[in-house]
Parts: C-alpha cells; structure tokens; sequence
C-alpha cells in the first residue's frame, strides 16, 4: 500500500510549520505505519485513516496520535489471527481440492501473560509479524504442487547428533531411505556428523563424520565438502547444526554453483531462535505452522526378530511384557505407577524393557532420603528384580503379589526398538520425536515423557486431543495427565511476561499417576487412543511435505526463472493484493506449463 507523505499534511492555512520534535514523531508514525502496510498487507481502516486527515488546517497532534493508537489497538492477538484465518478461506481448499494441506488451528499464536496482571497477554516477538505467518501457513498447499513435477539432480540429508540424540539419526535415517524411495530419480547422499563413542548402523550411500567434543566445519573431510558443494541441495534435518552459517559459507567461497539449503526442525521447535515463522526454516510439529511429525507403516514382530541377546535371556515368556523408554524420575514414577494401578486386578506377574535405568535409581535413592515406600501406595508387587550390566538386584516389598522385573538390555537397535514396540502391551513409554513416532505409527497407547524443549509439543498434542476426541474422558485424563506431569520439568519462570505454564497449579505426582492408572482400565481408553493415533498419522503426517520440499527445491534449481515468479506470487499474496485461491490456480497452471516444457 503506497501512503501519502507527511509533507503537505501538517501545514495550516498561514503556513505554521511543525517544530522539529512533532514532525519527527509524526514520520515515526507514518514509518511505523507503512511498515504495518508492507507486513501484514493493505489495511482499508488504515489507508482510512491517512486518506481523512486534513490537507489544508493544522489537525492537532493528540488527534492524530488518539486515531493512530485506536487503530493499532484493535491489531492485538485476536487480530492478527482473525486476520491469518481470514487469508485462508476452508471453501478455498474444498474447491481447490487441497483439504488435506489446510492449516487446522487447535492452538493459536504462542502467547505471554504479564505476571502480575494475567489478564494482559501479548503474542510472542517472532509470531505478530502476519507476513511470515502467512508464508509459514502457505507452504505445506503451495509445495503440494510440486508433487508430480520431474525431480532430478542431487540432494544431500546432512544431520547432526547431539550425544544424547541418537533418534536425530535415526530420524534422519528415515528420511532418506523414504525419500530414496519416493524420489528415485534423485540421487540421494545422507551426511550424518556422530558422537564418535556410539554406535550407528551403516547404509548405503550414507557417510558417518565422528567427532569429539565439537563438530566445527573443519572436522568436515574435503571429500564431504566436495559433496556438498556439488549438491542441488542441502536438506538439514532434524538438530540445527550449530555451525551452519559458517559451513553456508565456506560452500559460498568455493568455486561452482550454490546448492539450494533448507533446514527442517525437530517436533515443536517452531517457537525456538532457528525455526520460527521469520527465520525462512521450518520446523515439523503439531502446531498449524509446523509440518507434521514423521510417520511409517505398523509392523508386526515375533520375538524371533529381536537381536538383543541379554533381553532375550532375561525376560520370562509367561509374563506381561511392556517398552518404557524414559528420561525423568517423576515421568517414570508416574509411568509405573499408572501401569501397576491398571493391571493390579491382574495376577500376572510383570517384565518392564527399559533402556534407560538413571531415572530408576534416582527416584529410589529420592524416595530412601525421604524415608518413603518405593511405590506410594499398595498395588500388589511382592518384589522388585532389577536386571542391569549383567547383574540381578531383588528387593522384597510384601509377603504376598506379583513379581515386577526392569530389564535393562543398554540401547537398543531401531530394528530392536521398533519390534518390541509391536510386542509389547498398551502403554508404551516414549521421551522423544523418533520413539514418539514409532508409538503412533505402531498404534499404541503410549506415555510421553518428554524433556524440557518438547513443551510446546505436548501443549499442541494436548489441544489436538481435546478438540478430536472428546468422547474418550480416559483418553484425555491420560493426555492431561502427561501434560501436568511434565510440568515437573519445566523450569521456573522469572521473567516480568510469562506463559500459561507459570499459571498452572503443579499436581502432585501421585494423584496424576493414580487418575491415569484408573483411566487405563477402562477399555475404551484404549479406544480413544487408537482414534488420536490415526488422526495424527492420518492428517499430521510430515512425510508428503518433505518429499515436496526436495521436489520444489530441486525443480527451482533447474528453473530458477520459475522461483522468481513463484516469489512474485507469494508476494502478492501476503501483501493482500490477491487470494489464496487465485495464488494456486496461477501457481499450478505456471508448474503445469514448465512441467510440460520440461518432459
């Protein structure tokens, strides 16, 4: 929107002309509001207000500052998400037939609250401006027109493994052998930077960098950045390598073309420094502006498909065998507890896969300072047999129950985890984005015990829930259960704004564990879980738009004349100067016309 200048505005009759002080603070008006313009698109309350001032009399300052401000006071949280759900009319993808691609909103915009007065909240920096939320809303729609255009060329999956993030590769194992398989005419590398004291399976195709303590671009072999710099492009996913900038560059500063890079984040992360709306990133997740999370078909295991030896010796064919992959003492206190409390009607006695064990032994050692009972109240165990590093623990608890058995058998394979999910019985305990995944994928019913950073993907998995499967109440007491229960987790808040966390009344643990252990035994809990499952993997799936991101990637590499136009498009679009629907049709009539060409 093109606004007129101050110059001619603010001039009476006689010629009085502004004291410096007033024509400054006018044109910071004017800038401030031609920048709104050129976010959030023509604005006809806006162009109103400048269109009405007066060219001919001096309009008094605190008019002009009283109209300024009662406009942009209406421009709050509810504004701007009126104004996003507004650039995205539901009859628009029924039309164009992209139901699928539409950007359902269980949770808004990400709020804080002022501490003091909770009644005054404002929309989190990185999410009011509207342009990057419509691009952000955008995409998943507009890539889907790439889904039939010729790929070709080479693209390279680079991924970076924290040393306690071993589902990072695993997750990045899954990408590029499912991209391999959607994409087969493109030829696919997988680069993967690992913690040089664990162990990765090898694929093909696929280059392992180990490093120490840090992973600068200098412990890069000139090999791999040979590699790189002849990719069309560079898919990083899921961790942000923290050297990314300087890795760009020093492929910058080498002799050829550029590769195309994109960067897709781990479940939730559109809210941190890398992947949110303005960082041209994005990020997968369950939130309307995330991309979805990373799903696969269910598979079915026998026990003669797990290889870990020392879990095969321990465990007892006759009893109840459950996965539980934790990471805190309160998560795998609650997780037990609500496991027990659900089968203590059941006599069998019980065998727990665990994968981890530290959180076990902290919570023991916390529960013997405090001078308490291992489990808060009765539910009939007998005794406890841990099984760790070869060595057997037992602890007596009552004269009379059922045995409960933790197996420890160290870290399991992903052909290993992923069998054993399938044998395992209802409730699975998961604690990041690949074992979360697996869960779903697999159908069961799982508990989430997430660490610190997955906050706000519990609180989107906790609005999905409560708006699709309010007919499920155990279902729900299982998902609140978990959201209430990482609270224990989050760290205090001491800033003077706050999120909805700082608000919220921390329960104690074992009245979570024990709503959620009487909600599991009822049947149709299990129900209202499958149904959550198949809405995630249904309509959440990340799959589809990662194969379209490589495919327009690599389709703008070879038409790059097609990318500028794209842009233009998208322009338009977020300035307002034309609709979602009319930005399709000219978008898949232009792919549809090149596409030809090409062929």
């Amino acid at each position: 929107m093109s606004l007129p200048s101050f110059s001619g505005f603010f001039v009476s009759k006689k010629s009085a002309q502004l004291g410096p002080f007033y024509t400054e603070l006018l044109e910071l008006l004017l800038h401030n509001s031609q920048q709104q313009a050129e976010c959030n698109g023509q604005d006809p309350k806006l162009e109103m207000l400048w269109k009405n001032l007066p060219r001919n009399e001096m309009l008094p300052l605190e008019d002009i500052i009283e109209r300024y401000q009662s406009l942009f006071a209406e421009k709050g949280a509810a504004h701007l998400e009126k104004a996003l759900s507004d650039a995205f009319p539901v009859k628009d993808f029924i039309e164009l037939g992209m139901t699928r691609t539409y950007p359902k909103v269980y949770r808004g915009l990400p709020r804080v609250y002022l501490k003091d007065l909770p009644s005054q909240s404002r929309i989190q920096p990185p999410f009011s401006h509207l342009g990057h939320l419509k691009r952000q809303a955008l995409s998943r729609s507009l890539f889907s027109l790439y889904a039939k255009v010729p790929a070709k060329g080479k693209a390279t999956l680079f991924t970076w493994v924290m040393r306690d993030g071993q589902g990072d590769f695993f997750a990045g194992m899954e990408v590029y052998r499912m991209l391999k398989t959607r994409l087969p005419d493109v030829c696919m590398r997988f680069v993967a930077l690992v913690p040089e004291e664990l162990e990765f399976p090898l694929l093909e195709g696929a280059t392992l960098i180990p490093y120490k303590e840090h992973c600068p671009v200098d412990c890069l072999p000139e090999a791999v950045l040979q590699m790189l710099k002849q990719s069309d492009l560079i898919l990083q996913l899921p961790t942000y390598y923290p050297h990314t900038s300087e890795l760009r560059e020093a492929l910058k500063n080498r002799e050829g073309a550029q590769p195309k890079f994109e960067a897709v984040g781990e479940y939730g992360f559109l809210e941190s420094p890398y992947f949110h709306p303005g960082s041209g990133h994005y990020s997968m997740g369950l939130h309307f502006l995330e991309k979805g999370i990373l799903t696969r078909k269910p598979c079915a295991a026998s026990w003669e498909d797990v290889q870990n030896e020392r879990l095969k010796f321990y465990r007892n064919p006759a009893n109840r065998f459950y996965l539980a992959y934790l990471t805190s003492p309160i998560g795998g206190a609650i997780y037990l507890h609500s496991l027990l409390k659900s089968l203590e009607n059941d006599p069998l006695d019980i065998d727990i896969c665990l994968p981890v064990l530290g959180w076990f032994f902290e919570f023991y050692e916390q529960q013997r300072k405090l001078g308490r009972d291992l489990f808060a109240w009765d539910l009939g165990v007998s005794s406890l047999e841990i099984y760790f590093q070869e060595q057997k623990h037992t602890v007596s608890l009552q004269p009379s129950g059922k045995k409960l058995r933790l197996i420890c058998p160290g870290l399991l394979s992903q052909s290993d985890f992923r069998a054993l999910l399938a044998l395992s019985g209802d409730w699975v305990a998961v604690r990041g984005n690949q074992s979360f995944s697996e869960a779903v994928s697999q159908g069961k019913a799982f508990f989430y015990d997430g660490r610190a950073h997955a906050q706000s993907f519990i609180k989107d998995l906790a609005a999905i829930a409560e708006n699709r499967i309010g007919g499920y109440p155990g279902t729900l007491q299982c998902i609140r259960g978990m959201a209430q229960g990482f609270l224990y987790n989050v760290s205090a808040q001491d800033d003077t704004w706050v999120d909805e966390n700082y608000f919220q009344e921390l329960e104690d643990w074992t009245a979570i564990a024990l709503k959620m252990g009487l909600a599991l035994q009822d049947p149709e809990t299990m129900v209202g879980f499958r149904k959550l499952n198949k809405i995630l993997v249904d309509e959440c799936s990340a799959v589809a738009f990662l194969s379209h991101l490589v495919q327009r990637g690599l389709f703008h590499k070879s038409h790059p004349y097609l990318e500028q136009l794209e842009e233009d498009q998208v322009s338009k679009f977020i300035r307002g100067e034309q609709s979602f629907k009319s930005l399709i049709l000219a978008q898949r009539e232009l792919i549809e016309r090149v596409s030809i060409n090409t062929v």
